[in-house]
């Protein structure tokens, strides 16, 4: 606890010793606000925007950190005011992005790498690293490697079929898109036992989606959230454990696309009755944040089994930064208030660029020292 608390401190003060140097860009789709979005036919990409409340509170917290914000609903606005000199002095600027408009695979990645491109400084992980840990298949493929906790995982492409092994007749598995978060297309009856008629099922989803699946072993188990801070401390907070209907066991349950959309589910903090496997699974989230080169604050999702072994399902770069997220919640088992969770986040940026890890010359630098 005194390690992470020093970790997290250090960043709040260097939030809160620059609340006047710098501005905020609030970068974020928004549900009724953000338009002439492509969606999908079923499964709305609306879970993963706010909604106008949880937009307005973030907006208020940061200005009454101290923080100038300018807001965008539309990373294409956000853009667009940048190229036509409408935000000001780009050196003070910081960009808090959440924006993933649309259904194009690498989304997310879009105004990280417009960022890069101009040398503005923003919260969080690169272009890559966003779209790196967004291909769950990938990120499977570099955990697994490093014996860092991943189920058996298989991958279906529309052209390819099968790549690298399929499930054996029988086996039970989860069916899950590969390149989407908030549990996008993710119902119950995404649960099988793989037999003969799997493969039609599985072709219709990547048709509808535009993209590869996944099919995991499935785990009946705990489902936990572990916020890790990556900066130049790292340190990976309490684990977040997910209750279903007062039940801390979800067994066969799985947060589905309405349950997840519609928030229908309570915290517990899962240290307080299973200390030993929190150690481990903070070890293994931090470790997984260094090798995959996360940055700022992330957050690494497990299914952990009644004997305690664990699996890590889902890794976020940009994990909800709401009141009502797991993040905040870890926050505030530290004795920590939702905006000192804002310092933090862009105490990290702060000292990311201001510390000489992010720095590069200006346009005009550069092409004098050709």
């Amino acid at each position: 606890r005194r390690q992470r608390q020093m970790c997290i401190r250090d960043s709040i003060n260097i939030g809160k010793n620059n609340t006047k140097k710098y501005k905020i860009a609030l970068v974020a789709n928004v549900r009724g606000k953000t338009k002439n979005y492509i969606d999908f036919d079923s499964s709305s990409v609306i879970n993963e925007y706010f909604s106008l409340t949880l937009y307005e509170e973030i907006q208020r917290t940061l200005r009454n950190a101290g923080y100038e914000v300018c807001t965008f609903f539309d990373e294409d606005d956000f853009i667009k005011a940048v190229l036509e000199n409408k935000i000001g002095n780009l050196e003070q600027l910081i960009v808090m992005n959440s924006s993933q408009k649309g259904t194009h695979i690498g989304r997310k990645s879009l105004v990280p790498a417009f960022c890069g491109l101009h040398n503005i400084k923003f919260t969080g992980s690169n272009a890559y690293v966003v779209s790196l840990c967004r291909n769950k298949f990938h990120t499977n493929c570099i955990s697994q490697n490093r014996n860092l906790y991943t189920p058996d995982t298989y991958i279906y492409n529309l052209k390819y079929g099968w790549i690298s092994g399929k499930p054996t007749l029988g086996e039970k598995v989860i069916i899950k898109l590969n390149n989407e978060a908030c549990s996008i297309g993710m119902t119950k009856k995404n649960i099988i036992k793989y037999d003969e008629n799997s493969d039609e099922i599985i072709s219709t989803m990547a048709k509808e989606f535009r993209q590869d699946i996944i099919l995991q072993k499935f785990i009946c188990g705990f489902e936990v959230e572990v916020p890790i801070i990556m900066g130049k401390n790292v340190c990976s907070l309490d684990p977040v454990g997910i209750e279903l209907n007062n039940e801390h066991f979800l067994g066969q349950e799985i947060l589905d696309y309405e349950i997840r959309g519609n928030h229908s589910f309570e915290y517990f903090h899962f240290k307080n009755q299973y200390p030993e496997i929190s150690e481990k699974i903070k070890k293994n989230s931090a470790q997984i944040g260094k090798l995959l080169g996360i940055e700022g604050i992330g957050r690494i999702d497990y299914r952990i089994t009644e004997n305690g072994e664990a699996f890590v399902t889902d890794i976020a770069t940009n994990p909800h930064i709401t009141s009502i997220s797991s993040i905040a919640t870890a926050f505030s088992w530290l004795e920590y208030s939702y905006t000192d969770m804002f310092y933090t986040m862009i105490g990290l940026s702060i000292e990311k660029y201001v510390c000489l890890l992010y720095t590069s010359p200006s346009p005009r630098d550069r092409s004098l020292s050709r």
